[in-house]
């Protein structure tokens, strides 16, 4: 069974980012994955995604920031 959900991950740390792509499209899921809170926003208004999971702490941009 195919879920049809999308997930956007946002971390600047290579490895999270890696691994929970992995995890979340074993599952099923479309994942996304970007290295800051600036290409999350573009990546959002490309394709807006059904989940958004942010880092709260990058560098360009806090995972709040791109929240809000």
């Amino acid at each position: 069974m195919a879920i049809a959900s999308s997930v956007l991950i946002a971390d600047d740390d290579e490895d999270i980012r890696a691994l929970v792509s992995t995890i979340l499209t074993k599952a099923g899921f479309h994942a996304e994955a970007v290295d800051g809170g600036v290409p999350a926003l573009a990546a959002a208004e490309r394709e807006t995604p059904h989940i958004v999971v942010l880092d709260v702490r990058m560098p360009d941009m806090s995972g709040l920031e791109v929240c809000r």
